[in-house]
């Protein structure tokens, strides 16, 4: 039993280990490629923003100084002069302070001034002061500058042997704006530069391109062979799958400049495989470990249960069953507590069943007995009844006769139930005596329904009714005493009534007589009506006493029984 109770558990464990592991191998790929994905195109986006950043200082630095008042009156001084070579002066030294206030705390930018004279002749700064160049004109540099007319332009130069990135303007007068004074320009080291795309949040091996807004590659030296069409896909989706590369597009925006990041499939093959592979690991040391728990579990489990087995096997042939020593912990305890209440339980079951048999055969012995005596009185009666009529005392022969009728029908033969007819006529010699006792100063009558006499009704629960409205009802009453008896069938129900005149009854304290709140012993009989009503045929069947009696009447007392196929009988 326990080695199979093991291995259904393992098997149950590996299937659904196994399940599930396959399912997560499922969607690793498609789950790792996704977050890869995101993750690179996270990096590369935060990558270019901070390249961007750097470009904007530039551009900022360099409409600052294009408007400076210490730069326009330099390059104003400058295109004035008639002179091929302007020695430094204090303009001069105000526009290089200007200049180096704005750089001050920043690395990797250096910024020249070219002033230009009002016939058009460039300066050039050499050993310490500014002489013409003429070359200037022909600079790549300067042709974008000049045909930007104002806007930021920007081109690559070499200086001593270092490739810049040169953002430039020209400086309009701002006297006279249609005249152009001057160009600064804000060299920007491209090696401090492009080392913001190369951060290495590409993975170990990916490789971000920067590409000018003309399509040519700027950055690294290695060319990235990609095709137009390859391009125009990757502008659309932002990331493209190519041969054996993953690229992701992102836009540097200041100049229309893009960036393409490139990261081997292999790269994010390997990054795959090692999540599936601790996915792997991980499930197997798992399994393993579940497997030796479970083990652990279901021996502790089982053999506090394999004992309490064979101690109900052993119980089987015993005539009172044993208790289990409490002597483990935890929930088997109080399995074990269980057991042992529900054994207590049964031995004292086994010992009331056992006791409840003998006191049934002293109480059949006793009921045997008893039933002699009411023979003897009802024939003892019978003897009196004759004896009155000898003497023509007829007063007494008639109590005789209705006590001795009322005593042969409450003995039934025995029987719980009487008919609706026996009944009437137990209460009918009830009330036949209580006329002689009362000098005949109260009235009865009857309203029964002809169907119902022969139904079955538990016998004796007419007369306390009686009794309670005679004895409650009449005494020290002055008025009409009249007592109304009625028994008809209500679709499913039989409805007894009984009605009479005189003091109204104290229902509040009639109520806790019939809970048992009031242990009135004058009243016992309604109790033990309601009592056994409601033992017999349920709640519904209870003794009520109406709040609002019918007309003429004090006090209504009614019962319902449910006209089932023991109370129908013949009906």
């Amino acid at each position: 039993m326990y080695r199979k109770l093991f291995l259904a558990l393992m098997i149950i464990l590996i299937l659904a280990f196994g399940i599930v592991t396959l399912c997560v191998l499922e969607y690793t790929d498609d789950i790792v490629y996704n977050n890869l994905v995101s993750a690179y195109q996270l990096s590369l986006s935060s990558d270019v923003y901070m390249f961007e950043q750097r470009l904007n200082h530039a551009k900022n630095y360099l409409l600052s100084l294009a408007i400076n008042e210490d730069v326009q009156n330099t390059m104003q001084e400058i295109a004035t002069s008639d002179t091929d070579v302007f020695e430094d002066s204090e303009y001069i030294a105000r526009m290089q302070y200007a200049g180096n206030q704005l750089l001050a705390g920043t690395s990797g930018y250096k910024i020249s001034y070219y002033p230009i004279s009002s016939d058009g002749d460039i300066y050039e700064r050499k050993d310490g002061s500014y002489t013409i160049n003429q070359d200037l004109v022909h600079a790549p540099w300067y042709e974008k500058t000049i045909s930007k007319n104002g806007t930021v332009g920007w081109s690559y130069i070499i200086l001593d042997g270092i490739k810049y990135i040169r953002m430039t303007s020209l400086i309009h007068s701002t006297s006279a704006w249609e005249h152009s004074i001057g160009i600064v320009a804000v060299d920007m080291n491209f090696s401090l530069l492009s080392t913001q795309l190369c951060v290495g949040n590409l993975g170990k091996t990916g490789i971000a391109y920067l590409f000018d807004e003309n399509g040519n590659q700027m950055y690294p030296y290695a060319q990235l062979n990609i095709s137009s069409e390859t391009l125009r896909q990757l502008i659309t989706e932002k990331v493209v799958i190519d041969n054996e590369n993953m690229l992701i597009y992102s836009v540097v925006k200041p100049f229309g400049w893009y960036v393409i990041g490139s990261i081997p499939m292999k790269e994010i093959v390997s990054k795959s495989t090692e999540v599936r592979n601790r996915i792997l690991i991980t499930a197997s040391v798992t399994v393993l470990v579940t497997m030796v728990v479970v083990f652990l579990f279901s021996y502790f489990f089982y053999r506090p249960i394999k004992y309490l087995a064979k101690t109900m096997r052993r119980q089987a042939n015993t005539p009172q069953l044993i208790m289990i020593p409490k002597s483990i912990n935890g929930e088997m305890r109080l399995l074990y507590e269980s057991y042992n209440n529900m054994t207590e339980k049964i031995n004292k079951l086994i010992d009331d069943i056992y006791a409840s048999t003998n006191r049934e055969k002293e109480i059949e012995l006793k009921l045997l007995q008893s039933q002699i005596n009411p023979h003897f009185l009802y024939n003892t009666l019978d003897s009196v009844g004759w004896l009155s009529l000898r003497y023509n005392a007829l007063d007494i022969y008639e109590i005789t006769l209705s006590l001795g009728n009322m005593l042969r029908y409450g003995l039934n033969g025995g029987h719980e139930l009487i008919s609706v007819e026996k009944e009437l006529a137990q209460v009918d010699s009830y009330i036949n005596i209580q006329r002689f006792r009362y000098d005949n100063n109260f009235t009865a009558d009857y309203d029964v329904d002809d169907e119902v006499a022969s139904c079955q009704i538990i016998h004796f629960i007419l007369q306390p009714l009686v009794e309670n409205a005679i004895v409650h009802g009449f005494e020290e009453f002055k008025g009409r005493k009249h007592i109304h008896i009625s028994i008809k069938r209500n679709d499913n129900t039989l409805r007894i009534g009984v009605y009479n005149t005189g003091r109204a009854a104290d229902l509040e304290k009639i109520e806790k007589i019939l809970s048992g709140d009031i242990p009135d012993t004058q009243s016992y009989g309604i109790r033990n009506v309601n009592e056994r009503l409601t033992k017999r045929y349920g709640v519904q069947s209870r003794l009520t006493f109406l709040k609002s009696a019918p007309r003429d009447y004090s006090t209504a007392a009614e019962i319902q029984i449910p006209l089932t196929e023991e109370v129908s009988n013949n009906v």
